[in-house]
């Protein structure tokens, strides 16, 4: 496995790939406004990064700088780790003093696994509006 900035050209796996991270988070997947919001995100830096890791299969995971997805399709595999590790050590690098992350009420299982990547559960509760 290697991980990689993406660009445009993974434009359409990358939206495979989220397609079934919101199935398994059960979120809506709306091609339009991923589109919006992957597009900037693959042409240039100016609103952020997005970072894949890939093996000869092609695509598995992909993740962004604000760590506000993570998904991989091969669960205990260690690529969620080593993308995680990857986003930490960039986050570090570019003088970030804290990481946050949102884990939906019902996974257990991810947050198991940030505990075991040092994460803890802070007292904040998530709110939303829907635009």
């Amino acid at each position: 496995m290697h991980i990689r900035r993406a660009g445009i050209a993974d434009y359409e796996h990358l939206c495979e790939l989220i397609e079934r991270f919101y199935r398994i988070d059960d979120h809506e997947f709306d091609a339009a406004r991923i589109d919006g919001g992957l597009v900037p995100l693959l042409c240039d830096d100016a609103h952020g990064q997005v970072w894949v890791a890939a093996d000869s299969d092609g695509l598995i995971g992909y993740k962004d700088c604000v760590l506000d997805e993570l998904y991989v399709e091969r669960r205990g595999s260690g690529h969620g780790g080593s993308l995680l590790q990857h986003a930490i050590e960039e986050a570090r690098s570019a003088g970030a003093a804290a990481m946050f992350l949102e884990t939906e009420a019902p996974n257990d299982g991810a947050r198991r696994f940030y505990r075991r990547h040092g994460f803890a559960v802070e007292d904040s509760t998530w709110m939303s509006l829907a635009l």
